[in-house]
């Protein structure tokens, strides 16, 4: 059977050359953007690598039988999936993990010592050594305490990431167990508010489903050490951001960066723009140079798998 393969995934032209390259001669292969996938296309392919948006499209056609979407995150799927039990979806789970790690400890150092401040007095071409130091004090991590909510592929990533600084790392996930060389304590998701007074830094990786949205209350915040820094590197509907944008205003904690938000792209009259001790990162945490190569060589080999399997059923 012959695999009509639409990618709406942008790729490099080495990247494509490859794709290309590696798809049997039995299989075709069609290039459109995301935003211009016309109808004949989606009546055209069996698979599709990349998104299509918004999902509801493929409703009207059955014959597309498996997305493998560059999200780790599949929550634009979920209602299509509750309707459509012939579809299967996958998404690229592993690639972003290093990526979303570093981009995550980075944003965490990046506030602790203050460098936004330090960018702002560079373009007023202003000697700022004065005025950081009147600040409270910059934070060494040693001996501190992070807390991360979440234990997926990038939080499992991220603590790997935080191993070096000498500090203490509390895991929240759906039950308190687990075994890991970088982690010193599971504690139940449940358990937050009991324990999130200790953090110097609270850490969501949480996805979007039921049991995470909502869960960095304004509880939790009011919990929080007035020096503590708050990042969110999951999904946006984890955290209550009227209530961080009340903590951040009255200096209530420290300082937040926060690479997901609730609304997407953030509206132009959020108050996250206006707030100083904010670093604002547009979703970016998981981009990184070798990207779609990691990408298509995934594709690939879940591809081959998926043709054995279909040679096999015949």
């Amino acid at each position: 059977m012959t695999e009509r393969i639409l990618v709406t995934m942008t790729t490099s032209p080495s990247s494509l050359e490859r794709l290309l390259s590696e798809i049997t001669a039995s299989n075709e292969v069609r290039v459109v953007r995301t935003g211009q996938v016309r109808d004949e296309d989606l009546a055209w392919a069996t698979i599709i690598l990349g998104n299509i948006a918004p999902p509801s499209r493929l409703q009207e056609f059955p014959n597309i039988h498996w997305i493998h979407s560059p999200n780790v995150g599949l929550d634009m799927y979920r209602d299509l999936l509750a309707t459509t039990s012939s579809l299967s979806v996958t998404n690229s789970r592993g690639v972003m993990d290093d990526a979303a790690g570093e981009h995550g400890l980075a944003l965490l150092l990046a506030l602790s010592r203050k460098i936004p401040q330090l960018v702002n007095a560079k373009s007023r071409k202003e000697w700022c050594r004065d005025a950081y130091m009147r600040e409270p004090e910059s934070t060494v991590w040693a001996g501190k305490q992070v807390h991360v909510p979440g234990y997926g592929t990038i939080a499992r990533a991220f603590i790997r990431k935080l191993s070096g600084l000498g500090l203490a790392v509390t895991v929240y996930r759906r039950e308190a167990a687990g075994s890991d060389q970088h982690v010193d304590a599971f504690r139940a998701l449940s358990a937050l508010a009991n324990h999130c007074r200790e953090a110097d830094a609270l850490v969501s990786i949480l996805p979007d489903v039921p049991g995470a949205r909502g869960i960095i209350s304004r509880q939790i915040l009011s919990t929080l050490k007035p020096t503590a820094f708050v990042v969110n590197l999951g999904r946006g509907s984890a955290l209550d951001e009227s209530a961080l944008v009340e903590a951040l205003s009255h200096k209530a904690i420290a300082g937040a960066a926060l690479d997901v938000f609730a609304s997407e792209p953030l509206p132009h009259d959020s108050p996250f723009w206006e707030l100083e001790n904010v670093l604002i990162s547009p979703h970016v945490a998981g981009r990184f140079d070798r990207e779609t190569q990691h990408h298509i060589s995934q594709f690939l080999e879940r591809l081959a798998d998926h043709l054995r399997q279909r040679t096999q059923e015949r």
